[in-house]
C-alpha cells in the first residue's frame, strides 16, 4: 500500500483503510497521511484516546459518525462504524436510537440505509460472529 509512516500507524491501529481510498492512498500519501492524522483527532483513536479537554468518548463519537454517514448514504461507511462500535460493546438498539433523529433530519431514505446497513451487519454477525449483537 504505502510506506507512509501515518497510512501503516492507521493500518496497524484500525486493521483496514476504506477500498475506496486505496487509490488516493497510492497517488499521494502525504495528504492521506495528513488525512488519517486528522481522523485520528477526531475519532479520538490511537494516541488521540486520552486527550485532555474532550467530552465526547469514542462511542458518542461513533455514534454520531453513523447519524452523518447515513445522512450521506454510505453503506461501506455505516457498515465499517456499525461494526467497530457494537465491537465496542454498543447494542443493536443504542446504534437504532442513533438513527433516529436522521429520520426527522435528513429523510427516510437515509434512515432506511442505516437502518439497512445496522440489518447486514446483524445478519454477518449472526452467520460469522463478527460483531457483538446484543
Amino acid at each position: 500500500m504505502s510506506d507512509n509512516p501515518s497510512i501503516q500507524a492507521l493500518l496497524r491501529d484500525r486493521g483496514q483503510l476504506y477500498s475506496s481510498l486505496g487509490l488516493a492512498v497510492e497517488m499521494d500519501p502525504e495528504l492521506m497521511g495528513h488525512f488519517y492524522e486528522i481522523m485520528k483527532i477526531a475519532r479520538l483513536e490511537g494516541d488521540q484516546a486520552a486527550r485532555p479537554g474532550v467530552v465526547l468518548g469514542p462511542t458518542i463519537r461513533e455514534f454520531i459518525t453513523i447519524a452523518l454517514l447515513a445522512s450521506l448514504r454510505s453503506a461501506d461507511g455505516l457498515r465499517l462504524h456499525i461494526k467497530r462500535v457494537l465491537d465496542a460493546g454498543a447494542t443493536p438498539q443504542e446504534v437504532f436510537e442513533a438513527l433516529e433523529p436522521c429520520l426527522v433530519t435528513v429523510g427516510a431514505p437515509a434512515f432506511l440505509a442505516g437502518v439497512e446497513a445496522l440489518a447486514a451487519v446483524l445478519q454477518e454477525a449472526s452467520t460469522t460472529g463478527a460483531a457483538n449483537p446484543t
